[in-house]
């Protein structure tokens, strides 16, 4: 029996959503400097509004919030496709799911299927981010310029 129902739901996305704050290094590694900028603002405005979910603001923040994580989720994992880390594409693509999912059962009311994708949700997204901080690099995520590579056009 749960006395504070909300209590652990609310501390969940709290959890959930300050993983990004915690990936933050994830925009030293990426080489691409709009996608940084990108990542540091949005992890930045996602402290923010984190941090007023726990007020009467909820819904609305739990929104906005959920929005700037999945944005930042988005942005890394364009950057994970373009590399050779297999698992971690798949596990981008797992993580990005079930949080849709989890929205989809939250904007849907379906209140006892959500608190146990919010776990499933939280335990995706933390592995993930774990993942990400230990076994890659910036040398991963570095690209090809667009001078670097010179291909000779046929002589007829």
């Amino acid at each position: 029996m749960i006395i504070f129902p909300y209590v652990s739901d609310r501390a969940f996305q709290i959890m959930q959503d300050c993983g990004l704050c915690l990936s933050a290094n994830m925009s030293k590694k990426i080489s691409a400097g709009h996608a940084a900028t990108i990542l540091k603002l949005i992890g930045a405005a996602n402290i923010l509004f984190t941090f007023l979910i726990a007020t009467l603001l909820h819904d609305i923040m739990v929104t906005i919030s959920s929005t700037l994580f999945l944005i930042g989720l988005f942005y890394t994992t364009v950057f994970i496709l373009k590399t050779k880390f297999h698992v971690l594409k798949f596990a981008c693509i797992i993580c990005l799911f079930t949080f849709y999912y989890t929205l989809f059962l939250y904007g849907s009311g379906n209140w006892g299927l959500l608190a146990i994708m919010q776990k499933v949700s939280f335990i995706s997204s933390m592995l993930l981010i774990l993942g990400l901080e230990y076994f890659s690099k910036q040398e991963d995520f570095n690209q090809l310029k667009p001078g670097g590579q010179k291909i000779q056009a046929t002589n007829r």
